[in-house]
């Protein structure tokens, strides 16, 4: 998944910071904001509270991961609270592991974020990239970034002239989606590296979401890909 969308991003990074900055309110993103902070909130307050995991429940229906009808027609749905909530405590151990860590320090975890990826079952869709990473940032959120497929996934797979053709899809193989998994994130560590990231002014009074690096970094690409399709 390497292509030249990077170098790219870096090269116009400051461009691409200030789009970032209007897609909260070019998107309509309050609800997906405001549960955001509220959940960073809580687990900065009381780490894997009850409250905490509520908020991640609600942002994760802000963000798109449930969606109502039919189960036989669309698998966008989490699973009941009592099941969400038992899963994420069941991997309280690495998660409190995780906890204080950031970019800096994902290779020397890899075992322990690969534990928690496949151990996640928050969704009752088969395809683990887009909710557990959604769901980990929300966790671990200086250290996980989110990444979706309309945005992350196409970034790092296709040049962006492919942008508008190309449909994106992920294996069924659960080791195999941890590989594309790890291989976005550690990428994303690559450009939070950079001498062009570490350059720029991070206005926290403006930003609409936590400005956690990772986070920042999703940012960036969803408004270089924004940009490159034209929307």
């Amino acid at each position: 998944m390497d292509n030249g969308n990077m170098n790219e991003l870096l090269k116009n990074i400051n461009h691409y910071y200030e789009e970032s900055k209007k897609l909260p309110q070019k998107f309509g993103a309050g609800p997906s904001i405001y549960f955001h902070k509220e959940c960073i909130e809580a687990g900065n307050n009381e780490y894997l509270g009850k409250r905490h995991i509520e908020m991640i429940y609600a942002t994760l229906t802000a963000w798109g991961m449930h969606r109502m009808g039919d189960i036989t027609k669309t698998k966008t749905k989490l699973e009941e609270f009592n099941k969400f909530i038992e899963n994420i405590l069941s991997l309280e151990k690495n998660l409190l592991k995780l906890k204080n860590t950031n970019l800096n320090d994902l290779e020397k975890n890899k075992d322990i974020i690969k534990e928690v990826f496949l151990g996640l079952k928050i969704s009752k869709s088969n395809s683990l990239v887009v909710a557990n990473s959604k769901t980990m940032h929300h966790l671990l959120w200086d250290l996980i970034p989110p990444i979706d497929r309309e945005h992350t996934i196409r970034f790092f797979r296709y040049d962006k002239d492919e942008f508008r053709k190309k449909s994106i899809e992920v294996p069924s193989d659960r080791s195999k989606q941890f590989d594309i998994f790890w291989d976005i994130i550690t990428k994303m560590k690559k450009i939070s590296e950079s001498n062009e990231f570490d350059g720029l002014v991070k206005d926290n009074s403006i930003y609409g979401f936590y400005p956690s690096n990772p986070k920042i970094v999703d940012d960036l690409i969803m408004a270089f890909v924004k940009e490159a399709k034209g929307m």
